[in-house]
């Protein structure tokens, strides 16, 4: 309702989200954690403007989220991306190049790493 573009990568590995900020020629990223960590070490990660979020930046979101201060009131859309995790191994792959075969394991538990198993 306030002109967002929400591009959905789905559960997925935090550089996948980084990639996905290349890739996709975006600038900005929300991923909500939830980890291996203890429950108060999980919480979001975020991209502003190609950058890591700083305090300010928090504030000044918060501010205007409070105030309802949206230049855009145009209406945004939504977009999944089921396949950005195929894309990411294809391009780590194609970037890589190892002099020798490797054997290796690979204990991915519970966490989202596991989609790479």
């Amino acid at each position: 309702s306030v002109g967002c573009h929400v591009f959905d990568i789905g559960l997925t590995a935090t550089p996948v989200v980084y990639f996905a900020i290349e890739h996709l020629a975006i600038k900005n990223a929300v991923m909500i954690t939830g980890s291996h960590n203890p429950p108060d070490h999980n919480g979001i990660k975020i991209v502003f403007e190609s950058m890591p979020i700083t305090a300010v930046v928090i504030e000044t979101l918060y501010f205007d989220i409070l105030r309802n201060d949206f230049t855009d009131s145009a209406p945004g859309s939504y977009t999944e991306y089921s396949h950005l995790t195929t894309e990411y191994i294809k391009a780590i792959s194609k970037d890589v190049t190892l002099k020798r075969p490797l054997r290796v394991a690979i204990d991915s538990s519970n966490g989202a790493t596991a989609l790479f198993s």
